[in-house]
């Protein structure tokens, strides 16, 4: 993917939050170290760094501060990991997908096209 928003919704929001889905050991060690390891320099963290920096230098995002936005994607997927944790049957993909959407909208793209981007068919597994 080209655009930064959309690798922030896609591959950054909604397939991480489907690993965690996919892998439920991964997500009890997330939901217990806190934001510790989330926020982990040698994770995801880079590149999600990467897309919020590409996207405020391409004028997509309109955030002032790249690490107070990577601090909010980053505290917002361990919120969602955590309610997960403790409601197993709310529906994942729905969950990750509103919260893409939430964050591309707080980011400052227009809520249309942060609900467009965030509800885009995901990568097939391999």
């Amino acid at each position: 993917m080209d655009d930064p928003a959309e690798r922030l919704a896609g591959g950054g929001v909604r397939l991480s939050a489907r690993m965690a889905e996919s892998y439920p050991e991964i997500m009890q060690i997330l939901c217990h170290s806190q934001l510790g390891r989330i926020c982990a320099g040698d994770g995801l963290t880079p590149r999600a760094k990467r897309d919020v920096e590409e996207g405020m230098a391409a004028g997509r995002f309109t955030v002032a501060d790249p690490v107070i936005a990577l601090t909010v994607l980053n505290g917002s997927l361990l919120a969602l990991l955590e309610l997960w944790c403790n409601q197993p049957e709310a529906d994942s993909d729905q969950a990750a997908g509103t919260m893409a959407e939430m964050i591309l909208h707080m980011l400052g793209l227009s809520p249309d096209e942060a609900r467009d981007l965030a509800r885009r068919l995901l990568p097939a597994a391999a």
